[in-house]
């Protein structure tokens, strides 16, 4: 293909002009020039000019109240949206920068939207609105033009510290929502759709986040992290781990973790700090052991043996330096620290065993005793175990 630049003297509604009797395909430019429709393909500038005069001469502008347009999947192809402005029978389709502006006009993600199927797009789009606190939100389920009606039935939430990320789908399986919200949106966000099924795994924060959304009327599930794992199909990721908690909180045979008042997570705290200060006890002993060890002083094992040890670092009967008994000395007053917490949480435990039936009646089984029993009563009864000697003390 060649050019012809004209001489500036010549006729300048010439343009430039291309000579395509001798063009050939072998470029971009060429090929894509070849590709366009047979109106499109102008030989010179001033008819590709011309030509867009005449469109501009031919269109017109008209304000339109962006309440007022009404946003619909082509009958003819379902695949393209399409504007139906107010007193018009005939649709206009959007363009790329037209259909972001009319997202921003609503406050919608038009990078979102545009990934989504045309008639999820459509409903989305007719249903966003710009809630007080300035976060966007989509009331998914809304008739948008009559014909469409789809409403998300299940839920899958990846829970995170300050972004979840969400997967809804409808009763046949089709996918309806995949949305970033953030933690202080989450509640106003989930209080808009119709009450559906929400699954989420049963991790930090997952308890109060289960009470909180149960609250606005949904029915929420926890699944252990290593339930939902199989279902995973690509790599790891948060949208990923959101359509595997969405599949796997739908299975017949699935098994999920009961939901925790505030009375049993403020009990089973507890316990964890208690473990929490015994595994630090430990630790001290096991170096107050290697230490003392290093000067061959030694003791029987258990912690009640430490008390002998200790004894022998207090009394002046020993050959340890004087930096190193300071050092011990500060070991020894932690270690006297912890065993004071740790027989106030013990004191705390047993008085709450004493109030509750449940828990003095698990203590009766060979075997569990109150740190147990307690523990296991705030847990769930039904995550104890169900061998016939358990069964009979529990009956």
């Amino acid at each position: 293909m060649t050019m012809e630049i004209l001489d500036g003297r010549r006729d300048v509604g010439g343009g430039y002009k291309v000579d395509a009797s001798r063009g050939q395909r072998v470029s971009r430019v060429s090929s894509e020039w070849f590709s366009r429709p047979a109106d499109e393909r102008f030989l010179s500038l001033s008819e590709l000019f011309a030509s867009v005069r005449g469109r501009t001469e031919r269109s017109r502008t008209r304000t339109v109240e962006s309440a007022a347009i009404r946003v619909e999947a082509r009958r003819d192809k379902s695949d393209r949206l399409a504007l139906m402005l107010p007193g018009s029978e005939t649709s206009v389709a959007p363009t790329h920068w037209s259909f972001g502006q009319l997202a921003a006009l609503v406050g919608a993600p038009a990078a979102y939207l545009r990934q989504l199927p045309a008639p999820l797009a459509a409903i989305n789009l007719m249903v966003w609105t710009a809630p007080p606190n300035g976060i966007a939100m989509c009331h998914v389920g809304v008739v948008a033009t009559n014909r469409i009606h789809m409403q998300i039935t299940t839920l899958g939430t990846d829970l995170a510290k300050s972004v979840f990320q969400l997967h809804g789908i409808d009763d046949a399986g089709t996918v309806l929502l995949r949305k970033k919200v953030r933690r202080q949106a989450l509640l106003s966000f989930l209080a808009g759709p119709p009450p559906c099924l929400i699954g989420m795994e049963a991790c930090a924060t997952a308890h109060f986040w289960a009470r909180e959304i149960a609250a606005l009327g949904h029915e929420v599930r926890l699944i252990p992290p290593a339930y939902v794992k199989p279902y995973v199909k690509r790599q790891k990721n948060d949208m990923a781990d959101a359509e595997a908690i969405c599949e796997a909180v739908v299975r017949p045979n699935m098994h999920f973790v009961a939901i925790k008042n505030a009375e049993q997570q403020a009990v089973l705290m507890l316990h964890r700090s208690r473990e929490l200060l015994v595994r630090h006890r430990i630790a001290m002993i096991n170096a107050l052991r290697t230490h003392l060890a290093e000067f061959g002083i030694f003791a029987a094992r258990g912690a009640h043996k430490m008390r002998d040890l200790v004894g022998v670092l207090q009394s002046d009967e020993n050959d340890i330096p004087a930096v190193g008994r300071t050092a011990l000395q500060a070991l020894v007053r932690q270690l006297d620290a912890l065993e004071t917490e740790i027989a106030s949480f013990d004191r705390e435990i047993h008085t709450w065993h004493r109030q509750s039936d449940i828990s003095r009646r698990l203590a009766t089984i060979p075997g569990v005793g109150v740190i147990t029993a307690t523990a296991r009563h705030k847990i769930g009864i039904a995550n104890l175990g169900r061998t016939p000697k358990m069964q009979e003390h529990l009956k």
